[in-house]
C-alpha cells in the first residue's frame, strides 16, 4: 500500500529496497530490512524515508531464536488470525530500459514480548496510524510515534520445524489460484479498511 496523488493505491513490489542511483539493482539483496533509528540518515534510505513510505500486509513473520543445539524458528501472528501491516519504504529504479518498484520493512528493537526469542523485530502499523505513515508531507519525525509496537496480548507465538519454513516469492498476486488470490483481496481489504484491531 503506498500514497499516490493524495490517495491510498495497492502496487506490486520487489523485496529487496534499489535506491534510485544505484548502478546494480543486485544491491537489493542487501536491503530487505532498514533499521528504523537510522533509516532516516542512511544514504540507501533516507530518500525513501522522506517521501516514499508504505504498508507491507503480512499474515506474520519469523524470527529465529539462538539455541545450544543451533536456531529454532518462531512463526508469531495475530491471536485468532488476520493481516498486520508492516512499516516499509518503496523506491521506483530505472536504468537502460530496466524498471523496478522495489521495497525493504522497517525494523526496531523487540518489545519484552519478542525479545527472549529475538533482539529485533518489524516495525507494526496499526490502523489508526496509516493515513499518518503513508502521507508523504508527514515530518521525518513521525516513525518515533509507532516505532515499537505496545506491549499487547494478542501475539501467538508458535515454534516451526525448520524443515518447513520456505521462502517463496511471487511477482504477483497472479500466480496465486484465483480462489486464495479472492480470499488475499479480500484479507487487505479488511486490514485497510479497519477503524483499529480488537485485542
Amino acid at each position: 500500500m503506498v500514497w499516490v496523488d493524495g490517495a491510498r493505491e495497492m502496487v506490486t513490489l520487489r523485496w529487496g529496497l534499489v535506491p534510485s542511483w544505484s548502478k546494480d539493482p543486485a544491491i537489493g539483496n542487501r536491503m530487505i530490512n532498514a533499521k528504523a533509528e537510522t533509516v532516516a540518515v542512511k544514504p540507501a534510505f533516507r530518500a525513501a524515508f522522506r517521501r516514499r513510505r508504505c504498508l507491507i500486509p503480512a499474515t506474520g513473520f519469523y524470527e529465529w531464536q539462538s539455541q545450544p543445539t543451533g536456531k529454532q524458528p518462531w512463526n508469531i501472528q495475530r491471536r485468532g488470525g488476520g493481516l498486520i501491516a508492516f512499516a516499509g519504504l518503496w523506491e521506483h529504479w530505472e536504468s537502460q530500459g530496466e524498471s523496478l518498484r522495489t521495497c525493504t520493512i522497517l525494523t526496531t528493537a523487540a518489545n519484552q514480548t519478542l525479545a527472549p526469542i529475538h533482539s529485533r523485530m518489524p516495525v507494526i502499523v496499526q490502523p489508526g496510524h496509516f493515513e499518518g505513515w503513508l502521507e508523504p508531507a508527514a515530518s521525518p519525525d513521525v516513525l518515533q510515534n509507532w516505532r515499537r509496537v505496545p506491549m499487547i496480548m494478542w501475539w501467538a507465538i508458535r515454534s516451526v520445524a525448520t524443515s518447513t519454513i520456505r521462502l517463496t516469492t511471487t511477482n504477483s498476486v497472479s500466480s496465486h489460484s484465483e480462489s486464495s488470490g479472492l480470499l488475499l483481496a479480500q484479507e487487505v481489504g479488511k486490514l485497510f479498511g479497519a477503524e483499529g484491531w480488537a485485542e
